[in-house]
């Protein structure tokens, strides 16, 4: 059985919940949430209702892992529009040992 380090803060549930992308002239929504680890809880850590992707590449940090939340318009052939969400664990071969520790055991119970 896995143990669980760190829990999820109730703000970043409720945000993730409400995280698509509702802006007609946007192409990507982005939710960056982060361990506190003095409280050993998952928080908010940034959000950008508009972004690209090269512009997330950089607002990323070089040494600590993120969880990354994102929503973008994709144009089917057809014709359709879908906003697929998609989670992305961020973590950077410089991270702290305790850092990448913390982020692979967080789960929601």
């Amino acid at each position: 059985m896995a143990s669980v380090t760190c829990s999820i803060s109730k703000g970043v549930v409720e945000d993730v919940k409400r995280c698509r992308l509702n802006d007609p002239n946007a192409d990507m929504l982005v939710y960056i949430a982060k361990i506190d680890e003095k409280t050993n809880t998952v928080v908010k850590d940034e959000q950008f209702d508009s972004i690209s992707f090269e512009e997330l590449v950089e607002e990323l940090p070089d040494n600590m892992p993120r969880y990354v939340v994102l929503s973008y318009r994709q144009r089917h052939p057809d014709g359709r529009v879908s906003f697929p969400l998609v989670f992305i664990y961020y973590l950077p071969t410089t991270a702290r040992p305790k850092s990448r520790m913390l982020y692979a055991s967080t789960q929601q119970a």
